[in-house]
């Protein structure tokens, strides 16, 4: 179970934080748990759709549908590893549908960046879903008080922090998903690239038309059940249907919609102005994350105690924390490793005299 609260609470515009831990993760951290590194979501997609069977994601699409969208793309990347530049080219129009292609209508249907949208969302809500170090992490090492700020599409993370009583969908993404009140989340993820369970709400004046009360995104009937909320239908998705997953693309250039991104980024933000400790895991600033790179190297308090997890980047990333100013940085080489050490420094604190 998450431990108690010993380093404050909420954050909050007037809050005096003694010490709170920021959390930060990328892809990596997900490795364990059988997702792909950005880089990696191309190959990872094909490889899933050569044996993909059962439902989808969107009704009207279908797996021999994606199928030949991911051939298509081959006629034009004999290897998918730059997935980055493909999802750019996509979203500029720079990728015209190959002519000898004899399923060419069957392809067009699935070929816009809402389609690519569902097909990812597909495919992570049917990766295996054990998470051994995320579980390790909700058990032994969250505490109250703590901020989690990701860029990770997949919910291992939130099942493992949910079964250890951190946190709850009603608040913990950062805006109120329930109507009803249940209890706080203890943790905050904040997710600034959006998620595979997020899910865009439909009404006619905006993105929240129609709906009972304010909220931005509407979770379906399956992804809550995925989270243990099997007795709940989210009022947003029975209220009016849905459009499709709020994700920000892996592109070269990400584009946010700013009524549901731009608060969470200034959560975020506002916790790492606040942090005394900043871990940062399987997170490697890619060149692509500008506006991310940004928001953790310019934004983060300075006399924050910084440790890296990010493997064979650890040095370079340390390396730029020190050149700008950080002067307590760490590298603990692996999410292994630091869960290692710091799960054996909190049972020591904990049986100390």
């Amino acid at each position: 179970m998450a431990q108690a609260d010993n380093r404050g609470g909420s954050v909050g515009p007037a809050d005096t934080i003694k010490s709170m831990r920021v959390y930060v993760f990328g892809a990596g951290a997900s490795v364990h748990a059988g997702y792909p590194l950005a880089s990696g979501i191309g190959d990872a997609l094909s490889k899933w759709l050569d044996s993909a069977t059962g439902n989808l994601y969107c009704p009207d699409k279908t797996i021999e549908g994606y199928k030949g969208l991911i051939l298509a793309l081959r006629k034009h990347y004999p290897r998918l590893e730059d997935f980055e530049q493909i999802v750019t080219d996509w979203e500029s129009g720079s990728i015209s549908l190959p002519c000898d292609v004899g399923w060419k209508a069957l392809i067009s249907a699935y070929w816009s960046p809402s389609d690519l949208r569902s097909t990812i969302a597909d495919f992570f809500g049917q990766v295996p879903r054990s998470a051994n170090l995320y579980r390790q992490l909700a058990e032994q090492n969250v505490k109250h008080g703590d901020v989690v700020i990701t860029f990770n599409y997949d919910v291992a993370l939130e099942r493992e922090l949910r079964l250890a009583r951190a946190w709850d969908l009603s608040n913990g993404y950062g805006f109120e998903i329930f109507q009803t009140r249940h209890p706080a989340s203890l943790v905050p993820v904040l997710k600034l690239h959006g998620s595979v369970n997020w899910v865009k709400c439909m009404g006619g004046a905006g993105l929240h038309a129609g709906f009972p009360f304010d909220k931005p995104v509407a979770i379906m009937p399956q992804d809550l059940i995925d989270l243990g909320y099997d007795k709940r239908v989210d009022a947003g998705f029975r209220a009016g249907g849905v459009d499709r997953p709020n994700l920000i693309l892996p592109g070269k250039e990400k584009r946010f919609e700013t009524d549901l991104f731009d608060p969470l980024w200034s959560q975020a933000e506002l916790a790492l102005r606040h942090a005394s400790e900043l871990v940062v895991i399987g997170y490697s600033f890619p060149e692509a994350d500008k506006r991310a790179t940004e928001l953790i190297l310019q934004r983060t308090n300075r006399n924050a105690q910084v440790t890296v997890c990010c493997r064979t980047d650890g040095v370079r990333i340390c390396d730029h924390f020190r050149s700008i100013g950080f002067t307590s940085v760490r590298d603990a080489d692996s999410f292994e490793s630091w869960l290692s050490t710091a799960t054996s420094r909190s049972a020591g604190a904990s049986t100390a005299p």
